[in-house]
C-alpha cells in the first residue's frame, strides 16, 4: 500500500468517477452564474450541466479558485491517517490555485510536521494536467516514490502540448483575450483560432474559415508533432456531433503513422 495520496484539482478534467478509481483525491474549482452562489465543480455541477446551461441560457458564467480552505479540507484527513500528500495544480500562470495549495501545505506543515507535502505546479491545464495525474498514479502503483515522482513529473510538464480551437469568440472577448472588433469579424467571416498551450502559456498558432478546416488543422498538428511512444487524450466541450466523431479520424490517422 502507497504511503502517500495523490491530489489534484478539478482543473484536470479527469471525470469523477475515473478520479475514483485512479485513487485521486479532487479540489474543485468553484462556478458562479450570478455572482452570488458558487457552485463546486463535480460536486455540484458536473462538465455537461455546466455547458448545457451555458448553451441554454446564453450567460457568461463567472469561476473561483479553490481556497486554501478547500486544499486544507482534502490534505488534513490524509494527514491524519499517517500518510503523505502529493498535490498537482493547474499552471500558476493561470489560476491561483497553486498558491493556495502551498498556502494550504505550508499551515498543514506545522501542524503535522513528520508528514511530507509536495504541490506541483503542473504548468499544465485540462488533459495535459490529466495526463500527469495519471502517470503519476501509474508510477505510484509501480512503488515510486513522491520525489521520484516529482523529479519526474518536473520534467514531464514541459514535454506537453494541446492544440484547440473554440467554436465561438464570444467568450474569448468576454474574458478580456480579445477585443469586440475581433470577436465580430471572426463571427461574421467563421473564423476559428488555432490556439496552442505549451510550458504554462497560450500561443496564437493560425487562424482558419469554418470548423471542419479548424478540425483538420488540429490533427494534422497533433499528427506532425506526435512521436513514438507519446501519451495523448482528445478533449472536448460541448457535446457536438461534429466533434464525437472526430477522435476516430485522428486515431487512424495517427495509427498509420506508426
Amino acid at each position: 500500500m502507497s504511503t502517500y495520496k495523490i491530489l489534484s484539482d478539478t482543473s484536470c478534467d479527469i471525470p469523477a468517477a475515473v478520479l475514483e478509481q485512479l485513487d485521486v483525491t479532487y479540489v474543485p474549482f468553484h462556478v458562479s452564474f450570478d455572482t452570488v452562489n458558487y457552485l463546486k465543480e463535480l460536486q455540484d455541477i458536473t462538465p455537461d450541466e455546466f455547458y448545457d446551461k451555458i448553451n441554454a441560457e446564453k450567460i457568461y458564467p463567472k469561476t473561483s479558485l479553490p481556497s486554501m480552505q478547500d486544499y486544507m479540507d482534502a490534505m488534513e484527513p490524509v494527514l491524519q491517517e499517517g500518510k503523505d500528500v502529493f498535490c498537482i495544480c493547474l499552471t500558476a500562470n493561470f489560476s491561483g490555485s497553486y498558491q493556495s495549495g502551498v498556502n494550504a501545505a505550508n499551515i498543514l506543515s506545522e501542524a503535522y510536521p513528520e508528514r511530507k507535502i509536495i504541490v506541483l505546479d503542473s504548468a499544465c491545464v485540462t488533459g495535459s494536467q490529466g495526463l500527469l495525474v495519471y502517470e503519476a498514479c501509474c508510477m505510484r502503483d509501480a512503488g515510486y516514490s513522491m520525489e521520484e515522482l516529482l523529479a519526474v513529473l518536473d520534467k514531464q510538464k514541459y514535454m506537453t502540448k494541446i492544440n484547440f480551437t473554440v467554436d465561438s469568440l464570444d467568450y474569448l472577448q468576454k474574458g478580456g483575450r480579445i477585443g469586440k472588433a475581433a470577436a465580430l469579424a471572426g463571427a461574421i467571416l467563421n473564423i476559428k483560432p488555432i490556439i496552442v498551450m505549451r510550458d504554462g502559456e497560450l500561443y496564437p498558432e493560425s487562424k482558419v474559415r469554418g470548423h471542419k478546416k479548424a478540425l483538420k488543422t488540429i490533427m494534422d498538428m497533433t499528427r506532425k508533432g506526435t512521436l513514438s511512444r507519446t501519451a495523448g487524450a482528445w478533449g472536448k466541450g460541448t457535446p457536438c456531433h461534429r466533434r464525437r466523431n472526430a477522435p476516430d479520424p485522428l486515431g487512424r490517422r495517427l495509427r498509420c503513422d506508426g
